[in-house]
């Protein structure tokens, strides 16, 4: 029988020394505390008494949805799960991670990443080089980076040919992906299959009076270390790469309002999960369905750390509204799917890392800040069916530890995806993509200098 559990964090001072709850609690850490029983009725006692007490606490989703939907938490579960036809309709979440073996660093790691490097540029932060204010006061910065990272100088990796792979066995729904690389398509994906959360290098735009211009116009201008400027009214011309301050894609939202929701299968790889809406969206899939971690260090979990209390109104949302506010931010994604326009609405919330405007259309989320899908502390008194709305809050985390249904897997994309595909039985199609695409790489370089 699985034992049910409650999570809760607090000070000695506040710890409950009697009463139901005092009777399960096994210390983890320094103000951390796990409550388990054979009994789920000692949860809802134990999470009124925690109520009384003013103590937030959270339910893990193993405890309200029973056993393990996965035969073991580990890939070696994930790949049978697929094998067993349950992974019809997988949807894959990419960061800079799975591009970092191509020769494109990422952007966080200390010493090596993309924004340690931006400091020979002498910005004022690291971010700037992505911000659209400081874009309209000294372009240059970006075409420098530019030239670094447009698209055809590198070739994909394991990781990209392992999503083509997800592909040509019919199993992929949607690959959302952070990098602007265009990696995901060099490695043969269909474009309808893709959603670039934070733009690409596919086309260009003035930024005065938004007017189309000549991508070609924009990659000569790039390689010429000049900036690139509209032949219409003199503004600055910018790729269609989403800066802080601009809004995201609305083909972005359209699809993950209407993809994530049909998932059966989710795949997150090398990303830290630290910027919004793109983080959240781990919790917009179904409850019910696997989701699989590879990356360099565990992300995307719970801060164990005591949060700020929330308003109790927001106690009042419905399991349903939170995973909704996971998924959706709090942007409004454009009304209309036949839409030509793909510039979507503008994230209300500010980055602290940047000190961007209230219009950011990023934000970083990290241990010591508050939102909605945290709403599990409050003042309110707790019942049964705020449980179940703190249960779907969870959703919108990872939780490695409960043994339902999130898998982690530490290490590099590359190495991760390799071992899955054996495990499924089709590495040989994995290196045979690997290989033709290496050939079809050389040849285009070759056209190319030609």
């Amino acid at each position: 029988m699985l034992r049910s559990q409650l999570r809760f964090t607090c000070s000695d001072a506040r710890a409950p020394t009697s009463g139901p709850a005092e009777r399960f609690v096994k210390v983890l850490q320094v103000q951390e505390f796990i409550l388990e029983s054979d009994d789920a009725s000692d949860i809802t006692s134990c999470t009124d008494q925690l109520a009384q007490l003013k103590v937030p606490c959270s339910i893990p989703t193993a405890a309200m949805d029973g056993p393990s939907v996965l035969s073991s938490c580990d890939l070696q579960g994930i790949a049978q799960y697929i094998l067993s036809g349950k992974a019809r309709s997988i949807v894959v979440m990419a960061g800079a991670g799975i591009s970092v073996s191509s020769g494109i660093p990422d952007f966080r790691s200390p010493g090596t990443g993309l924004y340690s490097q931006l400091q020979r540029f002498n910005l004022p932060w690291p971010e700037a080089v992505f911000d659209i204010r400081f874009f309209r006061h000294n372009p240059k910065p970006f075409y420098l980076l530019a030239k670094e990272l447009f698209p055809g100088g590198y070739m994909p990796t394991p990781a990209h040919y392992f999503i083509k792979l997800l592909y040509d066995k019919g199993l992929l729904l949607t690959a959302f992906t952070q990098n602007i690389d265009g990696l995901e398509q060099l490695a043969g994906l269909p474009a309808d299959r893709v959603v670039p959360a934070h733009g690409s290098f596919d086309g260009a735009r003035c930024i005065e009076c938004s007017r189309a211009c000549s991508m070609y116009a924009v990659q000569q201008a790039v390689f010429d270390n000049e900036v690139a400027i509209c032949n219409s009214c003199g503004g600055l011309v910018k790729p269609d790469v989403v800066f802080f301050g601009e809004p995201l894609p609305a083909r972005f939202h359209r699809r993950r309002l209407a993809d994530l929701p049909q998932a059966d299968l989710l795949i997150v790889m090398g990303t830290s999960l630290v910027v919004q809406p793109f983080a959240g969206m781990i919790g917009a899939v179904p409850d019910s369905i696997p989701r699989l971690l590879i990356n360099m260090s565990r992300v995307g979990e719970q801060p164990c750390q005591h949060r700020q209390q929330q308003p109790a109104a927001k106690q009042q949302h419905s399991a349903s509204a939170v995973r909704q506010k996971a998924c959706a931010s709090s942007s409004q994604s454009s009304s209309s799917d036949d839409s030509e326009d793909d510039r979507g609405s503008v994230c209300g919330a500010e980055s602290d890392a940047t000190g961007l405007t209230a219009s950011s259309s990023f934000i970083y989320t990290d241990s010591g800040s508050s939102s909605d899908a945290d709403a599990i502390t409050s003042d309110s008194a707790v019942t049964t069916a705020d449980a179940a709305a703190k249960s779907a809050a969870m959703s919108a985390y990872l939780d490695f530890d409960a043994g339902y249904r999130d898998v982690l897997h530490l290490g590099e994309c590359d190495a991760g995806v390799t071992q899955l595909a054996a495990l499924l039985g089709w590495q040989d199609d994995l290196h045979e993509l690997i290989n033709q695409g290496a050939q079809d790489f050389e040849e285009s370089r070759r056209d190319w200098e030609a």
